[in-house]
């Protein structure tokens, strides 16, 4: 009878063993650079949802530092792709396929594997742009927005944006590739938001200045520029990161591509690469000296 038993529990453990080796991971596998990929679904969760109709189904070349599983899920991923002439993409929760869809990765992000991103590379000196930058539209200046990149989480409202008369809070906007422009922007409707990539025109200095108080200095370069070392200790609720705020916050991060722009009330917009391996695009997040 014990001989029974034992042989019984032996073929058990051998059968579980059996299993666990040809099922695998129960979680998904990071994706490194140099990756091609087909997005398949986006979270609600994720800042491109709405956008999710023109999204889904782009071929995409993973960015460095790849992309990395959310939590111990199956499906969703966050990082960086660039989808040919669709642009890159920062994403938080996106469903992909890895594969061999018939175009390289050079030709999907215009760059070798190894290499950086074409507009990331931080010139020799910038420092005339961002003074022609914020010149152009310091902070109390008013505008009127013509138009919002495919790559900016407002994108979904831009029937609705498009054409409103605005004030630039806060601080300067900064320029963002091309005709666009990067910063927050209180509008006359009542609307107000931090924008990545909006276009702007400028209005007659005699149209009313909505929530203006007394003109403002001109802004001061951002103490956190980059390759400046932080540590995040806050989000504002507006931000896509705040839902996984308990698992970011005491991460200390390098500040990458640009210095942290302001958005108010001691919140800053930017890109971190952080302890974790992962790159963090932030739109309102607090950070300090680590």
């Amino acid at each position: 009878m014990g001989t029974s038993t034992t042989s019984w529990a032996g073929r058990l453990r051998t059968v579980t063993f059996a299993t666990v080796v040809a099922t695998g991971p129960a979680f998904a596998q990071s994706l490194s650079e140099g990756t091609t990929v087909k997005i398949t679904a986006l979270s609600p969760q994720d800042a491109f949802f709405q956008q999710r109709k023109a999204i889904v189904g782009l071929v995409c070349g993973v960015e460095e530092p790849g992309l990395d599983p959310q939590g111990n899920s199956k499906k969703w991923y966050g990082g960086a792709v660039t989808c040919g002439e669709a642009g890159n993409y920062y994403f938080y929760k996106v469903a992909v396929q890895p594969g061999d869809f018939g175009i390289s990765y050079e030709v999907l992000t215009g760059h070798a594997v190894g290499e950086p991103m074409p507009g990331t590379s931080e010139p020799a000196d910038d420092s005339s742009d961002a003074a022609e930058a914020s010149a152009l539209w310091p902070t109390g200046a008013r505008v009127r927005i013509t138009d919002v990149s495919a790559q900016d989480a407002h994108v979904g409202d831009k029937a609705t944006l498009v054409g409103q008369a605005c004030t630039v809070a806060d601080a300067a906007l900064s320029g963002a590739g091309e005709s666009w422009f990067s910063g927050q922007l209180k509008c006359d409707g009542g609307w107000s938001g931090y924008f990545y990539q909006v276009s702007v025109a400028g209005l007659a200095a005699s149209a009313p200045v909505v929530g203006a108080t007394a003109p403002v200095a001109a802004p001061v370069a951002s103490e956190w520029g980059a390759g400046k070392m932080v540590k995040i200790v806050d989000f504002a609720a507006v931000d896509a990161l705040y839902a996984t705020r308990a698992a970011l916050i005491g991460k200390t991060c390098s500040v990458v591509e640009a210095a942290l722009s302001p958005t108010g009330e001691g919140f800053y917009a930017g890109r971190l690469f952080c302890d974790d391996g992962k790159s963090y695009q932030t739109f309102k997040v607090k950070v300090v000296a680590p």
